[in-house]
């Protein structure tokens, strides 16, 4: 087994930091996210050498052409506890709503995830930028595409005894819970908004396992009513007009659509199994 390269964690937190400056916008930072992804699904799942390089020179090819500006390690390296004090801090903002499917959430617990394994990273200057990044999602919308709902319905979503999302009170639990509502969807369509939730259901849930597993508990069982609220918004079935479904089981143009599901499958699974 090799070890990937701490290098694309780097990169991944570079990519992060600079999003919204250099883009204006929240979007760009999917691919440190995945950068910082694809160092760890190498790592933890102890893959054999050659599959691990294959990862490894992917998640380069994709750096090469999405880094916002030329790499330069960091000079300074802030501490972790610095860090999440900094990261913590404007994802306290914004944790108790849902806010564009849960990026809030995503970007903030692989970003820790990585300058933890990292023992430290970055200038005070990078670490706000990735605070500006996680802030700027304050008083934003839920997401873009629903199903039977509008976006301003998804707002006021509230939860009751009849949802049965009780009953989750630690990273395990809901790996169970995920898993059994992924099992509940009988067909995943081709409507976009159809698999976003599901996939968002995913990384959103796993994010907030990464935050426990980090001792940030509170944040945790802040972000469950989110994500609980996500999942409600996400229909078992498409109907059409008349209420039979009315779009194709959905076929995945795009392999690493299909790989990063798997692969999210693959993590809630195994935490479960130990």
């Amino acid at each position: 087994m090799s070890m990937p390269d701490q290098k694309l964690l780097e990169e991944g937190l570079a990519i992060l930091s600079q999003c919204k400056k250099e883009t204006g916008d929240i979007w760009h930072a999917h691919f440190g996210a995945a950068a910082i992804a694809g160092y760890f699904f190498a790592k933890d799942n102890k893959l054999p050498g050659e599959l691990s390089i294959n990862i490894e020179s992917q998640v380069i090819a994709m750096l090469e052409k999405q880094r916002l500006n030329e790499f330069k390690p960091s000079r300074s390296r802030c501490g972790f506890e610095y860090a999440e004090t900094i990261i913590l801090g404007a994802l306290d903002k914004t944790i108790d709503d849902l806010h564009w499917v849960g990026h809030n959430v995503i970007y903030s617990a692989v970003g820790l995830l990585a300058i933890r394994e990292l023992k430290g990273w970055g200038t005070e200057q990078e670490l706000m930028g990735i605070s500006e990044l996680i802030s700027s999602f304050h008083k934003t919308i839920p997401g873009r595409s629903w199903i039977g709902y509008s976006t301003s319905e998804v707002k006021k979503i509230m939860l009751t005894e009849k949802d049965q999302f009780r009953g989750v009170e630690n990273p395990n639990e809901l790996s169970h819970f995920v898993l059994e509502q992924l099992a509940n969807f009988p067909v995943i369509y081709r409507a976009e908004s159809h698999h976003d939730l599901i996939g968002h259901m995913l990384t959103f849930s796993h994010a907030l396992n990464l935050l426990d597993d980090m001792g940030c508990r509170s944040f945790f069982h802040r972000g469950l009513v989110p994500l609980f609220k996500l999942i409600k918004s996400a229909p078992k079935q498409l109907p059409d007009e008349t209420g039979r479904s009315g779009s194709p089981a959905f076929s995945s143009r795009s392999p690493a659509a299909a790989t990063s599901g798997s692969i999210l499958i693959f993590t809630h699974r195994a935490r479960l199994l130990g």
